[in-house]
């Protein structure tokens, strides 16, 4: 369907044919149509909750793909299609506004789909189907903030549930009623969310679901509803996107895929699935960073959190299931990468590529012992186990554009096929590559190669801490450039040994000795590592 056009054969005058079937996916294809014609407006709205200038450009992706993904018959039931698709956390929460409708129309009543019911959707299904949809986007995002799409979504179902109770209502003065409450919640965006008043705009997000209503009450009557190219209320943000960026705030955009072995019917779990993994995953975003959506159900997840920890919160999703197609991306890069909003009314060149990976190259840490992964991790690395080493890998690459290097931390683990891997042999080695810092080019890499081959390491395995100090000195130069620092990597429940030993090797000596990470297992690791640099 070309240029936003209602099909003349499904929309009659009135309500004569029925909102069924055809006419929803004119519906559907009416609001992509309108989603990608507003889309340079939308992004320029975007201030919320940071001014990276994508929330148009989300959306239309989200229900453009999500639609196509549908009707070529990979998924076939929407609220699939339409996750595996979600951009950002605007298309994570316009995806389970889309779950809500389907949730309803889907569930038979009465041995009956309502999508199925002859002479089209009653009333009241209208209103329970707006009413579930914004149930679902509020229990997915960890803090709900008004002033945003929530705001527009729960006066529309609030609106609709009112004038379905009446009596005689129709199914055009529901969605009438719902368009009029959303239109009114929108105006209302600024004097709710301080950054949107200063920045003389609504909610980006709260507008597109008032384009999407709109074009919903078009289907329902065959009347033309104000266009998106002449709307007032899509005014333009001052200044680029990126200009107000809060220096405080998370530095990073996460988002993947979580597929598990979750499954149940949306009973208690505000992703929509009753095993718990959604909460969970939200639970555990939430300790990382904010503005944390968590969708799905059944096996698979949509994850996004603004953070400064982007490997942590990709590592915290493990043992929870396999991330894939993880989109990492700076704020401040991408916002230097998208150009600035023109007045409305005006054109706007394509936005530059997104930095879909804060840097060319992600480091992967495989260590055992909680402590040392956690100093991998503050050191900016992804950190797993050897058992997890494949599945991390591979939930990075594919379709990240990563760049990825694996610091393998042993030499009996194997570095997976097509990635770079450094000769790591030791934890030791791994913390000391991560001291100089994880690369931003791929052309960065060296200083880390560098680190691992001037570090000497050992395992050792007595607990005399005389022969133990005696192994560790051995390590230190005799003559020529004397060690900066030795490091010590203790076993679980050895931090005791590591700091006598410690003490041990100081004595007599100029060099700096730090006891860090550790809690791997012993056997079969040894009872320290130990290295010098």
């Amino acid at each position: 369907m070309a240029d936003g056009a209602v099909r003349p054969d499904a929309v009659g005058a009135g309500e004569a044919a029925g909102l069924g079937p055809v006419r929803l996916l004119d519906w559907a294809h009416l609001v992509a149509d309108r989603l990608e014609a507003a889309r340079p407006r939308l992004d320029a709205l975007n201030v919320f909750p940071v001014a990276d200038a994508d929330t148009g450009t989300n959306l239309s992706l989200t229900v453009s793909r999500g639609l196509a993904r549908a009707l070529a018959g990979d998924d076939v039931d929407p609220r699939r299609a339409l996750l595996l698709e979600a951009r950002g956390s605007s298309g994570a929460i316009a995806s389970q506004l889309v779950r809500g409708w389907a949730d309803v129309l889907l569930t038979p009543e009465d041995g009956v789909r309502p999508l199925d019911a002859p002479g089209g959707l009653v009333p009241r299904v209208v209103a329970a189907a707006l009413a579930r949809g914004d149930e679902l986007a509020r229990q997915a995002v960890a803090s709900p903030v008004e002033g945003t799409v929530l705001s527009v979504s729960r006066a529309a179902a609030d609106a609709a549930g009112h004038v379905a109770t009446s009596a005689g209502a129709t199914t055009h003065e529901v969605v009438a009623a719902a368009v009029a409450a959303a239109r009114e919640a929108l105006a209302r965006t600024p004097s709710q969310l301080p950054v949107l008043a200063a920045a003389g705009v609504v909610d980006s997000g709260a507008a597109a679901l008032v384009l999407a209503l709109e074009a919903l009450e078009e289907v329902v009557t065959g009347a033309a509803a104000p266009s998106a190219d002449a709307a007032p209320r899509l005014p333009h943000a001052h200044g680029a996107p990126g200009a107000d960026l809060d220096p405080d705030g998370p530095a990073y955009e996460v988002m993947y895929l979580l597929e598990g072995d979750g499954s149940g019917d949306g009973s208690g779990d505000g992703s929509g699935d009753g095993s718990g993994v959604g909460d969970r995953l939200r639970e555990l975003l939430s300790a990382l960073g904010d503005s944390v959506v968590v969708v799905g159900g059944g096996g698979l997840w949509h994850a996004h959190v603004h953070t400064d920890e982007p490997g942590a919160a990709v590592e915290t999703a493990l043992p929870l299931g396999r991330p894939a197609e993880i989109r990492i991306t700076h704020f401040l890069a991408a916002s230097r990468s998208t150009p600035g909003p023109a007045p409305v009314g005006g054109e706007r060149d394509e936005p530059g590529p997104r930095v879909d990976v804060p840097r060319d190259v992600v480091v992967v840490a495989c260590v055992r012992g909680g402590a040392t992964a956690a100093a991998c991790r503050d050191a900016g690395a992804v950190a797993c186990s050897p058992e997890e080493l494949d599945g991390t890998v591979r939930g990075l690459t594919e379709r990240s554009g990563a760049h990825v290097v694996v610091l393998p931390g042993d030499p009996d683990v194997p570095a997976p096929d097509g990635v770079e891997s450094l000769p790591t042999s030791s934890p030791v080695q791994v913390l000391a590559a991560l001291a100089e810092g994880v690369p931003t080019g791929s052309e960065d890499v060296g200083r880390l190669r560098a680190a691992v081959a001037a570090t000497r390491h050992a395992r050792v395995d007595t607990d005399d801490v005389d022969a133990a100090a005696a192994l560790v000195a051995s390590l230190l130069p005799g003559e020529g450039p004397a060690a900066e620092l030795v490091v010590l990597v203790p076993a679980e429940g050895r931090r005791e040994l590591a700091d006598a030993v410690a003490d041990a090797v100081r004595v007599g000596r100029e060099v700096e000795v730090h006891v860090l990470g550790g809690g791997h297992p012993a056997p079969p690791g040894p009872l320290l590592w130990a290295g010098a640099e």
